[in-house]
């Protein structure tokens, strides 16, 4: 399989799949400028512990295919990913099938121009996409992610890389992460999640804004407009976790935009908002969360900042306030049941 993709790529060819199961046993597949195409997801499938594609140059292609690992637990010292390497520029996955393995996309660092979409990633032990170091300029779009181990979709840009930046995940569902997030952001710059739906999360929220794990500022305006979170939110580490939740563990954060949300049967609260550092420049708009296990909003002891809120209905459970006024709200108009 090697030969045939250096081949392609010395040629300047196309490299098809043809139906059927092909395994890859002895090592993961290089790929550089390369366009790789199947017969289909259901009908051209790579299998084996190494079935993997690495990208290490730009323009990576893959279309019509499926990538099944035989991943059976989660070692993060073990580089287990059905598509990674540093991703470069213009790479492009359409109608591809991932699952088995630990992560579905382990993108970057620094990959520019990234576009994913109509896809599957299911069945996995950590992250559906990870848009990591510095990934800019990315979309991933009419997705769908299932049974993730962790996120099913982020952006972490860590201490001392480049921030991930100007990229959108919209047009996804995700079903079932059995761990961790629908979506997880973790600092970066001006990134969006737009017109997604969430479903069924297990154990924590459905979309997360945090200042975790190492991560640099959020700057710009982070965007989150016109998404459905529906059954989101458990408990995990103690807490019980909102539907979309603001976490400020390790530093401040500023620049939000949520607007045109809808949270309804929140396992917990709707908007939950937590950390020792302050959240400032926070706006929903045209919020509505309905029949919230708890709370429609609720502010942990340590939350502090301020937010401005405009069309925010609750309609069951009000506000459960633990900062004792360390976090302020402007009220516009429209805002009720809280």
């Amino acid at each position: 399989m090697q030969q045939c993709i250096d081949r392609a790529r010395t040629q300047g060819r196309v490299l098809y799949i043809p139906n059927g199961t092909f395994r890859a046993v002895a090592k993961p597949l290089s790929v550089d400028n390369t366009t790789i195409r199947g017969a289909g997801m259901w009908y051209s499938i790579v299998s084996g512990f190494n079935a993997r594609f690495d990208c290490y140059g730009n323009g990576c292609k893959y279309y019509d295919l499926a990538v099944s690992g035989d991943t059976v637990l989660r070692d993060d010292k073990s580089p287990e990913s059905a598509f990674s390497g540093v991703t470069g520029d213009g790479t492009v996955l359409e109608n591809v099938w991932a699952e088995h393995s630990k992560t579905g996309y382990w993108v970057g660092p620094n990959a520019t121009n990234l576009a994913i979409r109509r896809s599957r990633f299911r069945n996995l032990y950590a992250d559906g996409i990870n848009l990591w170091k510095g990934t800019s300029n990315s979309t991933i779009e009419q997705c769908h992610f299932r049974n993730t181990g962790d996120d099913a979709l982020a952006s972490w840009s860590p201490s001392g890389a480049a921030a991930s930046a100007n990229n959108v995940m919209r047009f996804n569902t995700v079903q079932v992460p059995w761990m961790a997030n629908c979506f997880g952001l973790y600092g970066g710059t001006s990134n969006r999640i737009e017109d997604n739906v969430c479903e069924d999360v297990v154990q924590y929220p459905g979309i997360l804004l945090s200042r975790q794990f190492g991560a640099v500022p959020f700057a710009g305006m982070t965007q989150i407009l016109r998404n459905s979170l529906i059954r989101a939110g458990g408990p995990a580490y103690g807490e019980e976790q909102g539907a979309i939740k603001f976490y400020a563990a390790e530093a401040t954060m500023t620049g939000f935009l949520v607007q045109d949300l809808t949270i309804q049967d929140a396992t917990f609260s709707g908007i939950h908002l937590q950390g020792g550092n302050r959240i400032d420049n926070l706006r929903f708009q045209n919020v509505a969360i309905n029949a919230p296990g708890t709370s429609g909003i609720r502010l942990n002891w340590d939350a502090n900042g301020a937010a401005t809120a405009n069309g925010v209905v609750v309609t069951r459970g009000g506000m459960d306030d633990q900062s004792r006024g360390a976090f302020t709200w402007t009220r516009e108009a429209g805002n009720a049941g809280w």
